[in-house]
């Protein structure tokens, strides 16, 4: 799910930024679009960076410990463009190798169509935000507030909101604390949230940072006595790949071999 939910997202990335409505992915099994046109492919990843991956855990109940792990992937995202026109190809992998350090463009690529969401914290009289594509949907939570009281006042201050209600819909999740923002079919949006609140999806979140580039390289040449004017760029960039994980409690505890005189302290956390 991670995967094709990460094809899609660079594939929206790139069309936004390159202006090319006409991409594709090279490996998919259908005729080229006429030129000017895109072709991407992943020549290398999922690469493990850094240290190990790490393992917070997030909360438990009587049978099970959720914990979530946390872990960086490198991928290359090879990117051709295609055209009839002297220069064009180059022009536009131009903007799209400048466009990675615009903030604004990256933010695409963290783009999909469910969110599942936690309230961590819950105080009195304090405003608990969720952003859906910057528009921010506010709730203050009033006096005595529980996990639950603060779940339920954001799922139904999301779904009362004018502007988004068509777009998406907030609904319970399956804990006190847990909501999923879930868009239309065909739509994906980028949701953020803040203070006390916490994306903790277990198969999709992720997101991506792009560190470099190899620079443009124009591979202009002819095919069947025709000038072919093409360009590729190799980006690189990092997923931050998050899972949800159930780890059984352990209930009860053997000691084999053990000897008189020897002391056990056995805890449950």
């Amino acid at each position: 799910m991670l995967y094709t939910t990460m094809r899609l997202a660079l594939l929206d990335w790139f069309k936004d930024t390159s202006g090319l409505s006409a991409t594709i992915w090279a490996d998919q099994a259908s005729p080229r679009p006429g030129k000017p046109f895109a072709a991407l492919k992943l020549i290398s990843g999922p690469i493990r960076r850094g240290i190990l991956d790490s393992v917070h855990q997030r909360g438990s109940n009587a049978d099970t410990t959720k914990a979530a792990i946390n872990g960086l992937r490198a991928y290359t995202l090879e990117c051709q463009v295609f055209s009839n026109t002297m220069g064009q190809p180059q022009d536009i992998l131009d903007d799209v190798v400048l466009s990675i350090s615009d903030e604004t463009k990256r933010e695409l690529l963290k783009r999909r169509g469910s969110y599942t969401i936690d309230v961590t914290s819950a105080i009195d009289a304090t405003a608990y935000i969720v952003y859906v594509d910057e528009i921010g949907i506010t709730y203050t939570s009033g006096v005595g507030a529980t996990l639950l009281s603060i779940r339920n006042g954001i799922v139904a201050a999301i779904n009362a909101n004018t502007y988004i209600d068509q777009r998406i819909t907030a609904e319970n999740g399956s804990t006190d604390a847990e909501f999923i923002v879930t868009a239309i079919a065909g739509l994906d949006l980028l949701v953020t949230v803040g203070s006390r609140l916490a994306i903790t999806d277990s198969v999709e979140a992720y997101q991506c940072t792009i560190w470099g580039d190899s620079g443009v390289l124009d591979l202009s040449e002819t095919q069947e006595t025709i000038w072919e004017y093409r360009a590729q760029v190799d980006l690189f960039f990092d997923v931050t790949v998050r899972r949800l994980v159930d780890l059984g409690l352990i209930e009860t505890v053997t000691i084999l071999n053990e000897m008189s005189g020897d002391t056990f302290t056995v805890a449950k956390t």
